[in-house]
């Protein structure tokens, strides 16, 4: 071979060897990238179990329920309660308001086993008073005096509120047995809500 057709050759196995590197480097920066992201979803996933495993163990296995998003839906729809007649407030049964203030009563309660948990805010307790208020419950007068009583703030007999509606629903498990205390309150709700 000439000297003329050694060098042709010679570029034309260094860009052919160049392709190949460039090729191998691609797939390690992909490579790479998988790897970041996986290792982040770990963490993410692994913080969230975490957090649900420690959470269950603290609050007896309560966890957020979907009554609260009901609730918070007429709450911005009809702050006021003035459209009772409308459709959305017949989706509240006297079965599902009394599930709905049993799971409130949860982050107020000592008991040793939860099911499900609805936050207690005054905007979801008035929304339900004006529900229970303009229906024909058969526990309505027992189910407006305890919504006055939270109303009002007043929680110190809470666990029996608890109970009452435990019963109404035939438990067997998971009475309440006290109030909590403010700091155990707190620690509840960051957990669960």
């Amino acid at each position: 071979m000439n000297q003329e057709a050694k060098a042709e050759n010679k570029k034309s196995m260094e860009k052919l060897y160049n392709k190949k590197k460039t090729r191998k480097k691609l797939p390690k920066q992909i490579l790479m990238i998988i790897g970041v992201v996986a290792l982040a979803v770990l963490i993410f996933g692994g913080f969230k179990l975490y957090k649900v495993y420690t959470a269950g163990q603290f609050t007896n296995g309560a966890m957020e329920s979907a009554e609260g998003k009901k609730l918070d839906y007429l709450v911005e729809e009809d702050p006021n309660g003035t459209n009772t007649d409308d459709i959305m407030y017949a989706d509240f049964n006297e079965d599902e308001v009394i599930t709905t203030m049993h799971k409130m009563t949860h982050q107020k309660v000592v008991s040793s086993k939860k099911w499900g948990a609805v936050e207690m805010t005054s905007a979801r307790v008035n929304q339900l008073y004006i529900i229970v208020e303009n229906s024909d419950f058969e526990n309505k007068e027992g189910l407006l005096y305890i919504l006055q009583k939270w109303q009002d703030k007043d929680f110190s007999l809470v666990d029996d509120d608890h109970n009452y509606l435990w019963k109404l629903h035939g438990g067997n498990v998971g009475e309440a047995t006290g109030v909590f205390t403010e700091e155990e309150e707190k620690e509840f709700v960051e957990r669960v809500f």
